[in-house]
């Protein structure tokens, strides 16, 4: 079984008091300024689901079961679980990642504050800037670094040459997280 990688939609930054165990917005932010959340998920799913809305479920599911944190300097946001999350997947019945996530061009930072790319011209580049190796808690997932996707490094639906391997395929193919060049 492998991980699935989430995103999160926009969130607004402010500005209090943090403990060192709980969720932060990124320190270079400025009061106003928005951004994106990505992690792998600490629990573990099989890729035979072909509906997005699955897997959506399932990370939005880790998220208000995690372990940590509070969030902190995010607007009306206190629990990770009060986030609606996103998978980073391709599905036989959906479509493609990028597609799924839709255009952004806020900066992504994994659950570690650092920052992975910016916008989704930068996710999708296949060159990122940090690992997404954190989970929903913030903890490091390393070795664990096989993950559901079924996305090419682009965010387009991954195929061989005899046919998809998006999730919901006997054939569905993993990312890594703990790659930075989109290499399998």
């Amino acid at each position: 079984m492998k991980r699935i990688i989430f995103f999160v939609i926009t969130v607004v930054l402010l500005f209090s008091t943090v403990t060192t165990a709980d969720l932060s917005a990124p320190s270079d932010l400025n009061p106003g300024g928005t951004f994106r959340w990505i992690f792998q998920t600490s629990l573990t799913t099989q890729a035979t689901n072909s509906n997005t809305a699955y897997y959506d479920n399932f990370v939005n599911n880790a998220a208000d079961n995690a372990t940590a944190p509070n969030v902190h300097n995010v607007m009306g946001i206190t629990k990770v679980g009060q986030i609606a999350w996103q998978a980073i997947v391709s599905t036989v019945n959906d479509g493609s990642a990028r597609t799924h996530i839709g255009a952004f061009t806020s900066p992504v930072y994994n659950t570690n504050q650092q920052l992975v790319a910016t916008g989704d011209t930068g996710l999708f580049s296949g060159s990122l800037n940090a690992y997404v190796w954190f989970d929903e808690s913030g903890q490091s997932t390393v070795p664990n670094t096989y993950t559901w996707t079924g996305t090419n490094s682009d965010g387009s639906t991954y195929y061989f040459p005899w046919g998809s391997a998006a999730l919901g395929r006997m054939n569905a193919v993993y990312g890594r997280s703990d790659h930075l060049d989109g290499a399998r």
